[in-house]
């Protein structure tokens, strides 16, 4: 069994994927956390901070208004955060797994080939909502996927993937 060996541009950009990918799942957590403590403040330390911050009364009756409407709504928001960053959560190892994999040579040209193919649809699918982690995925997707077909031809063992 062949092992495979990853061009220098592939490897870059799947581990600059993989670091945006785990900042962004960071940055999912941190709002999500965000909006549990300000589902849990209670109005009352809200108006206290703000009449600290030396604001009008007018102002303080606007913001804790907005304050009301905005903490009525987070449940709302809270949960579909929650279950999003979980799968993402989920993914994100697979993808830490099946890309340290292939950037160390653990797998076959043809098995390498697939999660090449694998990383570039996950490219396509990022370029929906994380357009930088999309266009790093899908380069470093393709050029691999490539490069496996080129190791493939050379020692003739095409099977068309």
């Amino acid at each position: 069994m062949m092992k495979t060996t990853t061009n220098r541009i592939s490897k870059a950009t799947t581990i600059i994927g993989l670091v945006f990918e785990g900042l962004s799942l960071a940055a999912i957590a941190f709002a999500t956390s965000l909006l549990a403590i300000l589902y849990r403040a209670d109005k009352a330390d809200v108006e206290e901070i703000l009449v600290d911050a030396n604001l009008t009364t007018a102002e303080i009756e606007e913001f804790m208004d907005l304050f009301g409407t905005f903490q009525g709504w987070i449940p709302f928001l809270l949960v579909p955060m929650i279950v999003f960053g979980l799968v993402l959560f989920v993914i994100f190892l697979v993808n830490l797994v099946l890309f340290t994999g292939v950037l160390r040579s653990r797998y076959s040209v043809d098995k390498a080939g697939k999660i090449y193919l694998y990383q570039a649809i996950w490219g396509a699918i990022n370029l929906l909502f994380n357009q930088l982690l999309g266009i790093l995925y899908l380069v470093s997707g393709i050029q691999g996927r490539s490069q496996m077909n080129e190791e493939r031809r050379k020692t003739g063992k095409d099977t068309g993937l």
